[in-house]
């Protein structure tokens, strides 16, 4: 039968074992997360809109902090690049739902101002065509 010191010194083991595993797990998780991160550089906002002359395609470059206005059907909507993320702002939708996606920086991440018919995504400047 184990002894209380001995269930103690078990149980310290077991902690450290424990903890040493999760922070091995973290590292690893932290290194596929830098693996994964792509330069700014490499990434652009796809924004598809309608206006009068139909359906429309904007590349823009997360390289350069700038504004660009998307004139749409209905209204002109205001999309921000800054620090090579790119976001909705002062857009004229009614609930500016779009300006809540805040900052989009990362490939895949998707945002849109539904009542204007505009949307955005951030993709590889190699797969945009």
């Amino acid at each position: 039968m184990k002894t209380n010191r001995e269930k103690t010194t078990n149980s310290k083991k077991m902690n450290l074992i424990f903890a040493l595993v999760v922070l091995a797990l973290a590292a690893v998780l932290a290194v596929l997360g830098l693996a994964n991160r792509k330069d700014p550089h490499e990434l652009c906002a796809l924004v598809l809109y309608d206006n009068e002359e139909g359906s429309q395609q904007m590349v823009i470059s997360l390289d350069e902090d700038k504004t660009y206005d998307i004139p749409t059907r209905f209204d002109t909507v205001h999309i921000q690049v800054k620090d090579g993320a790119v976001a909705f702002i002062n857009s004229p939708c009614p609930d500016h739902v779009c300006e809540g996606f805040g900052w989009l920086n990362s490939r895949g991440a998707f945002a849109s101002c539904i009542p204007n018919g505009v949307f955005m995504s951030i993709e590889e400047i190699g797969d945009v065509q």
